[in-house]
């Protein structure tokens, strides 16, 4: 089989369980970051997931963001839908990657996430994804009683959107957020935090 048709398979493939995977030429070596995805906004104790498959067997899968390796991700939870779509390649049932992560520990702004699959064999495959952050300026909020929106208003936008006004954080500074239903995790995200003047 040519390059060409591998590749076309690969994409095709792809295609049925919604992903666009980095691929070799072979077509056996396959590593996709669901999320965050590509150009997302992530806040808070999120996921942090996809799935990578191998002919020669996957031995691991590392983490870095913006460039720094972080750790090695836990790889091997059920997919059925990449088996049903890969079916000859080994453990493609089991090819799941994932955990949840702190995106609240990143500085607001942009950032670069890649994971890197490394076959039993040494390969190394990789994707990179370019999201941005967003949280009200701490790691983790603990206390109970916040966020607080006593006296908030919602407003629903145009463009589907929430916005919540004002929201205080444990420093009792309002905050304008706004929220937006994500597919992905099948529920509403804040997508925005903009400080308000008192």
């Amino acid at each position: 089989m040519n390059n060409i048709l591998r590749n076309t398979l690969a994409i095709v493939g792809a295609a049925l369980v919604g992903a666009n995977p980095v691929f070799s030429e072979q077509d056996t070596h396959l590593i996709y970051l669901e999320e965050p995805a590509e150009g997302s906004i992530m806040s808070g104790v999120a996921n942090l997931r996809g799935w990578a498959v191998s002919t020669e067997g996957v031995n691991r899968i590392e983490l870095f963001v913006d460039g720094q390796f972080e750790y090695f991700i836990p790889y091997g939870g059920e997919r059925v839908d990449v088996f049903q779509t890969y079916p000859d390649v080994p453990d493609s049932g089991s090819s799941g990657f994932g955990q949840t992560f702190n995106y609240n520990k990143l500085y607001t702004g942009d950032h670069v996430m890649t994971v890197r699959m490394i076959t039993e064999r040494g390969q190394m495959f990789e994707q990179t994804n370019h999201f941005k952050t967003i949280n009200f300026g701490s790691e983790f909020i603990s206390d109970p009683d916040f966020p607080d929106i006593t006296g908030a208003t919602t407003t629903l936008n145009e463009d589907g959107t929430i916005t919540i006004s004002p929201v205080r954080d444990e420093n009792t500074q309002p905050y304008s957020v706004k929220l937006k239903w994500t597919v992905a995790t099948q529920g509403f995200e804040i997508i925005d935090i903009q400080p308000l003047l008192q």
